[in-house]
């Protein structure tokens, strides 16, 4: 068949509709450009609105000003490299445009051992591996105590920890992870999911899958992680074994006879273990998503083992398809990275024909869970002739990779490279290079004739072709390998061809994360590692990872752009959702001092409406047998009939635990400790019952010392609110509590008020209009995006 053609037109990202083009389709006669016009606005000039980054190639970032609502269900999400951060890309958690983004995959997590890794024989997944009870980890995860073989990892914990990316290294609380931490800040809808393996770090997945044993030490290594307090920003986990049955970069593992089965499995035992450790955390849903090669061959590889790709989904929340890399400096023909349609060889890989093998052999019938992968990068291949006619270059001998150097790796050519050195303003070529999209592949190629390099990439216009395809097949989305390949043109094509609104997404409540050793500020008050703490009027961070760090905590001035002083309204947060700060009041920490009157004021009283018989004994009708157990420990993970004290009382696990404490629904109570005279209440010398004299409520005012299980209710700066589950210590209008006390219109809905706070199923009224909450809100008045009008 012939190849079909047309000379590429400018801009495809900034406009959905072609001014005076012809049909690229309907003739073989190659077209001169014709410029489109974005919708929204003319391409602004890079100077203004884009941003210099200062890269080996330097490049702009468009579209800046532009925020997306992504509708509920659909995914428009980018893999972030942690490994950007250094030189050729310098590239760092600030710069991902998280406001126009579902999801970000952070890339990548490895398993520990005797070889982790192919690239640099897994030297830093090693390093890693080491390092994580020495400064490096030690700060962040106190929790993990040891890391043995087939245990997950990172792939770089410097990179992590300590790397800003662009300025240099550290302090440890300025680095990657705090980076990270700042996206949910930044969109409070956006999901972080971390992605384990990839091309470099997949070897030690053979082994580890093809056991039981060897995946549930896997599995606990992984709720291990994160049940870590400062992972609490983490919503997932994403797998990223390439490839089962071989073929990945290390060519001595895999085998095709077991490794689909075991990765089904492996999934299986994975989403068990997330909806276990979910239950704990409130009945939290942590995503578990897979990515897969679909060439011909390792799709033949996967169903060579008995198991089909169908009988992943059950398991996932996502399965995102790499339809990239389909071609290369490996082939022996020129051909396209991600073609849509057409093949040049009998062996090529377009994405519709990945998606037919799914359908036919794979038993995919529903693509409502799957994601179509979307290169912002170009490959680069050698024509082993000369270039004459621009309708044979496809299909055309290669000889491998082409010479010239790409952007930061050999060969592969990031799109702000491409648009700046190679394609132009106009993207039909500049510099020697003719770029042309040829319609009955739906994709692109540049190339030089005077040197033979072809650059097959990823376009605007091939953008349009893919989304469309994604639309028509009722797949979930589009990902993007990786986000800092781009310049903000191709993600800005994605929304664009989707038909998103734009609508600008205003910051959330700050994430925060800091000690990691403990303090006694108060000869009552210990403050435990992960929650940030207050002391004489601040609010502290931990500066060390020492286990006497009073002299190692410093004010913590600012988080962000947010400074700590100023009156906004918001919460500051620990890794387990306990909130350290007021949200109408910044300069108080409310979870202090049972004392305090919720205003930051010691009352004087340290009886606080103390019975007066100074004893605090408990009147319920627990079991009062005197046992011996180690006290409870925030940080050690618990398993079924474990034994740990708290609070004067002995309790046994059910199941699992960690990191959250008795009575807990976790725990049963069978006795009380023999090394603790209080009683069961802590020494609080507390009735628990404050006396309040209110006229709308007889709840107690809350304290933060007592736990609340679903329906308590409790009078908080003078409104009541009832606990939707089991909580302690974060006081109301965390996420767990719903008012009570509100004022409503004549039906009893509750008014819309600004300095009030609302989670995801809240009801309303306003203007006259009734609308329900999608999630938390706070001061955002209906009709906006996180309200759904009920009509």
């Amino acid at each position: 068949m012939n190849k079909i053609l047309s000379k590429i037109t400018a801009p495809a990202v900034l406009s959905l509709s072609l001014i005076g083009a012809v049909n690229v389709h309907a003739t073989s006669v190659a077209v001169k450009p014709s410029a489109y016009s974005d919708n929204l606005k003319n391409l602004p000039d890079p100077n203004v609105v884009g941003k210099p980054v200062k890269t080996k190639t330097p490049r702009y970032v468009y579209f800046e000003d532009r925020d997306y609502i992504i509708p509920e269900g659909r995914e428009v999400s980018a893999y972030y490299a942690t490994w950007g951060v250094y030189g050729g890309r310098d590239y760092k958690p600030s710069d991902v445009p998280v406001k126009k983004l579902s999801h970000v995959y952070v890339a990548f997590g490895s398993i520990c051992g005797d070889n982790p890794g192919a690239y640099g024989g897994g030297s830093g997944s090693k390093t890693a591996c080491s390092n994580m009870q020495s400064s490096n980890g030690g700060y962040w995860m106190p929790g993990i105590k040891s890391l043995s073989k087939g245990d997950l990892s990172l792939v770089d914990d410097v990179g992590a920890f300590w790397q800003k990316g662009g300025v240099g290294v550290g302090p440890i609380t300025k680095g990657q992870m705090s980076g990270m931490i700042d996206w949910k800040t930044r969109n409070p809808n956006l999901k972080v999911i971390w992605s384990l393996g990839g091309w470099s770090y997949s070897r030690p997945f053979f082994e580890m899958a093809s056991t039981e044993a060897s995946r549930k030490q896997f599995v606990k290594s992984v709720v291990l992680w994160l049940s870590q307090p400062v992972m609490d920003f983490v919503d997932g986990i994403d797998i990223d074994w390439e490839f089962p049955g071989g073929l990945g970069l290390d060519s001595d593992v895999g085998d095709p006879s077991s490794d689909g089965a075991n990765y089904v499995l492996l999934l299986e035992e994975l989403r068990e273990a997330l909806d276990g450790l979910g239950k704990l955390k409130n009945d939290r849903h942590y995503d578990l998503s897979a990515a897969i090669g679909v060439g011909t061959d390792k799709l033949a590889n996967f169903k060579a083992s008995g198991a089909v790709v169908g009988d992943m989904l059950p398991y996932l929340d996502r399965l995102g398809l790499m339809t990239y890399d389909f071609s290369g400096g490996w082939s022996n023909t020129i051909g396209f990275n991600a073609g849509v349609d057409g093949k040049v060889a009998n062996d090529a890989q377009t994405i519709n024909g990945a998606i037919e093998i799914l359908r036919n052999e794979h038993n995919v019938t529903d693509f409502s869970k799957v994601s179509l992968g979307v290169g912002f990068y170009g490959r680069g291949q050698k024509a082993a002739a000369s270039i004459t006619n621009p309708s044979k270059v496809p299909g055309m001998p290669s000889k491998g990779m082409s010479k010239r150097q790409g952007s930061v790796e050999e060969g592969v050519y990031s799109y702000f490279d491409l648009h700046k050195n190679i394609l132009g303003e106009n993207l039909d070529g500049i510099n020697g290079w003719e770029s042309y999209y040829y319609p009955e592949f739906k994709s692109n190629l540049v190339f030089n004739r005077q040197t033979g390099d072809v650059i097959s990439y990823t376009s605007q216009q091939s953008i349009d072709d893919i989304v469309a395809y994604a639309k028509e097949i009722g797949a979930k989305g589009i990902f993007a390998w990786q986000i800092d390949d781009d310049n903000g043109m191709l993600l800005e094509k994605i929304h664009q061809s989707y038909g998103h609104s734009q609508e600008q997404i205003d910051d959330g409540t700050p994430w925060v994360f800091a000690p990691s050793c403990k303090a006694i500020f108060n000869a009552n008050v210990e403050i435990l590692a992960g929650a940030y703490s207050y002391h004489k009027g601040k609010v502290m961070e931990s500066t060390s990872w020492t286990q006497s760090c009073d002299k190692g905590w410093q004010e913590a001035i600012s988080y962000g752009d947010i400074d700590i002083s100023d009156s906004s309204n918001y919460h500051l947060m620990d890794g387990v959702g306990r909130y350290a700060l007021g949200a109408k009041n910044p300069g108080v920490y409310t979870g202090y001092n049972s004392n305090d009157d919720g205003n930051g004021n010691d009352d004087g009283n340290d009886n606080d409406n103390d019975n007066g018989n100074g004893n605090g004994n408990d009147d319920g009708n627990n079991n009062n047998t005197t046992l011996s157990a180690a006290s409870w420990d925030v940080s050690k993970v618990y398993n079924t009939d474990d034994k740990a004290s708290y609070k004067g009382k002995v309790y046994s696990a059910k199941w699992w635990s960690l990191g959250n404490p008795p009575p807990a629904s976790e725990w049963k109570e069978i006795g009380i400790a023999n090394n603790d005279n209080d009683n069961g209440n802590g020494n609080d010398n507390d009735n628990d019952n404050d006396n309040v004299n209110d006229n709308t409520s007889s709840a107690d005012t809350w304290d933060s010392l007592q736990v609340y299980n679903n329906g308590d209710k409790v009078l908080y700066k003078g409104v009541v609110y009832s606990a939707k589950w089991w909580t302690q210590g974060n006081p109301p209008p965390a996420p767990e509590w719903g008012r009570v006390s509100a004022e409503t219109d004549s039906s009893g809905v509750a008014i819309w008020k600004a300095s009030d706070v609302y989670n995801g199923g809240d009801t309303i009224v306003h203007n006259g209009k009734k609308y329900t909450a999608k999630w938390w809100t706070q001061g955002n008045p209906p009709p906006a995006s996180e309200w759904t009008e009920v009509k």
